[in-house]
């Protein structure tokens, strides 16, 4: 009769101490802990088991519904040729957003163009990078300067205005530093016959069976 009586209290000890540190909606309230007359516990009992009944109906509803008509998943070949599957795109992008030797010499070339310090040109550069780190904050009266410069000597194709795109596209690592060999089916291919070069989410990265969204008519990546 000891031994049961003892077990009693360590359970209801154990109850009391689970309930007044559980963060369970409403179980703090169930032990004479906490600072709530009698008839509102019992409230908080009556809602609780009530949940409790709730959620037993609705897990045995919810296995007799699964077992009556059950997912049944089934194979139509086991045996379908790897070959009639589409090879998805894949995109190999560098972590380096901007080449450190593109980067010098694109700073040397705005310095010999404007005559420009060699310094200024490369802390010219460096804000390039802060195009792909939407957080940095920048001087507007830096940025207005840097792109009067831009305007007037990096001018796309020699007579357009300054082209971002094109710029970030001429300072990214090339495909040739990220691919050295390339295989396809057995057979060697030139890496460039394979991989284009595009923008994407992580910067330009170069692409494999990939058709271009946006032009059609620029070199498209397939599968030879």
């Amino acid at each position: 009769m000891a031994k049961n009586r003892n077990f009693s209290k360590a359970v209801r000890k154990t109850f009391d101490d689970f309930s007044e540190n559980s963060s369970l909606h409403g179980f703090h309230y169930l032990t004479p802990r906490c600072d709530r007359t009698l008839l509102e516990r019992c409230i908080w009992w009556i809602v609780q088991l009530l949940a409790i009944f709730c959620v037993i109906r609705l897990v045995l509803f919810s296995w007799n519904e699964f077992m009556a008509n059950p997912t049944v998943i089934t194979l139509e070949n086991s045996n379908y040729p790897i070959r009639y599957v589409d090879f998805p795109g894949i995109s190999i992008c560098n972590l380096n957003k901007i080449s450190r030797k593109r980067a010098f010499k694109y700073a040397q070339y705005l310095a010999a163009k404007g005559n420009y310090s060699l310094e200024r040109m490369i802390d010219l550069v460096n804000h390039f990078g802060k195009m792909y780190d939407f957080g940095a904050v920048q001087s507007d009266e830096i940025l207005v300067d840097y792109q009067t410069i831009l305007e007037s000597f990096d001018k796309h194709n020699g007579n357009e205005s300054f082209n971002p795109y094109a710029t970030l596209k001429k300072l990214a690592p090339p495909c040739t530093e990220l691919i050295s060999d390339c295989f396809w089916g057995g057979t060697k291919y030139d890496c460039q016959d394979l991989f284009v070069y595009e923008a994407t989410m992580e910067g330009f990265c170069c692409v494999f069976n990939y058709v271009p969204a946006l032009d059609i008519a620029q070199k498209v990546s397939k599968i030879m």
